[in-house]
């Protein structure tokens, strides 16, 4: 009975250390590893948009980006102009000097930075000195204008023209009207108080001839005018 018990015993133990080796060990898994830290990307910064460059000037002084039209309208310079002065008639027999004032409107357009040209209308008040006899003269005359130089802003320039036109003489009750012509030569100065507005000066000397009984008068002008400059 004892050796059965033993064997018994015997088998139980064997039994229970077999199952136990039969049984997988656990393992270990080992610890994931730590994932670096993700930085945020910032954002790029958004640049300012560069600033818009002014055009650049050509050679005339015109912005680059100028139409042709209106490169062309810079050209132009208008002006009023008001003239004083005398017409002496010493080369007709009985003739005696005469006073004149009045004014004028011109055009001019700028061919580049020496030369321009002109055209202009004047309407110009005689008056026979000691005597009641008027004369009105309206010539329209074209004119050359040369640029000499450019003293700190005041542009020097010589001038010279031809021009024809009406003349109107009252003597007494009787009014006639002639044809004349007037050459004259002369010299002026300009200058721009702001970016289109200006003054100019000038002297000239006129000669006025009409074939109408041979007449024929000279005498120097001045005129004072204000300009406009696109």
């Amino acid at each position: 009975m004892a050796l059965r018990t033993t064997l018994l015993a015997g088998v139980f133990l064997f039994s229970s250390v077999t199952i136990a080796a039969a049984q997988p060990s656990a393992v270990t898994q080992p610890a994931p590893s730590a994932q670096p830290a993700v930085v945020p990307q910032s954002a790029p910064a958004i640049q300012p948009a560069p600033a818009a460059q002014p055009a650049l000037p050509t050679s005339d002084g015109a912005p680059q980006n100028e139409s042709r039209a209106q490169q062309i309208l810079r050209r132009f310079t208008f002006g009023f102009q008001l003239v004083t002065g005398d017409l002496d008639s010493g080369d007709t027999p009985n003739a005696s000097a005469e006073s004149l004032n009045g004014w004028g409107v011109f055009a001019r357009f700028r061919i580049n930075s020496r030369w321009e040209v002109e055209l202009g209308t004047r309407k110009l008040n005689v008056t026979l000195a000691g005597n009641n006899r008027k004369r009105t003269l309206s010539p329209i005359t074209a004119s050359g204008i040369v640029h000499v130089v450019d003293l700190y802003g005041v542009e020097l320039y010589g001038r010279g023209g031809y021009g024809r036109g009406g003349e109107k003489a009252k003597s007494g009750n009787t009014n006639l009207d002639f044809t004349t012509s007037h050459i004259h030569v002369g010299a002026g100065a300009q200058y721009q108080v702001w970016n289109n507005i200006g003054v100019i000066g000038e002297l000239r000397y006129v000669r006025v001839s009409r074939q109408e009984h041979d007449l024929v008068a000279s005498g120097v002008h001045m005129g004072l005018s204000a300009s406009y400059r696109f």
